[in-house]
Order: C-alpha cells, then structure tokens, then sequence
C-alpha cells in the first residue's frame, strides 16, 4: 500500500509540474477538470483516466509521462532542439483584459485545424445558446471565419455588444 501511495504522489508532482508549466487554472478550465479535483489530483489523489489523459493533452505532455513518469516532462528540450515551450500557444481574450489561456499547441491543432493567431476567447454571457452553451463557458473564436454558414456557432458584434449565436 504504501508503494501505491507513494507512486499515486509523484503522479501528483508530475501534474503539479505540467499544469504550472501552463497556469494550474487554466489548465483545469482547458481539461474540463474543476479546480478542486485538479488540486486533489495534484495532492495524490487517485486519478480518472479521462481527466489525465485531457490534462496531458492541454498540457502538451505525453500521458505516458504524467501517469508513469516516462519520457520527458515539460521544460525538457525536444528533439529539434527548440525549447518545449514553444509546443503551446497563448490564446488572447478578444478584449485582452486578461493574460489569456496557455495550452497545448499539438492538442490544440489537433481540436482545432485552423490558424491559431487568428484565435481570441470570450466568456458566453446569458441564456440565449443554452443548452449548448450555459452563461459563463469558455469559448474559443476563429476571427479568420467572416461568412456565415449553416449548422455553426458565430460571434457577433451588433451595436458594441458581442453575441453569440
């Protein structure tokens, strides 16, 4: 028992590590994993294998190593040479009052094939897109997309106020 202690605490450290690399809030906001289960995690608790394999993504470490310590964690070089920092990106929020949300380059292309400078986040305010959408989710915005298609969610200015619709 006290081997699986001790293995479940560095798992802990190793998240801790990861999720710092990138900002601890905004890697749970990214994972879909509450702060509060994200700090347990990082305390030693016992981990769904759903949350650390999002946390390695958005974290852009490989989930061999978060759960087993294998490999390279952040901070380590690459192959190439290039410091592993530059496998994650920084998305602004459209009005910049905050730092914005660090995440995972890889992950991110993956989720999201497009031109990510042209990217910006929003905060959904009201009732209108739920259930798709309850007031207070995170949204990341294509600013690249200026037509409007069908079977899409597009944000909106009208008159200084920013929609989504």
């Amino acid at each position: 028992m006290d081997e699986q202690i001790r293995l479940m605490r560095e798992r802990g450290e190793r998240l801790r590590e990861a999720a710092q690399s990138i900002g601890i809030t905004h890697a749970a906001k990214a994972a879909g994993v509450p702060y509060t289960t994200l700090r347990d995690y990082m305390n030693g608790g016992e981990m769904k294998f759903s949350a650390i394999s999002s946390l390695a993504r958005v974290c852009g470490v490989s989930l061999d190593w978060l759960a087993f310590g294998n490999g390279t964690g952040p901070g380590a070089d690459s192959p190439d040479g290039t410091a592993s920092t530059t496998r994650q990106i920084v998305i602004p929020w459209h009005d910049n009052h905050e730092d914005g949300l660090r995440i995972g380059r890889d992950w991110l292309q993956s989720a999201i094939p497009r031109d990510l400078a042209a990217l910006c986040l929003m905060t959904s305010e009201g009732d209108a897109m739920e259930p798709t959408l309850a007031s207070g989710d995170l949204v990341i915005v294509d600013r690249s997309v200026t037509t409007v298609t069908a079977s899409a969610l597009y944000a909106l200015e009208s008159s200084g106020t920013l929609m989504i619709r």
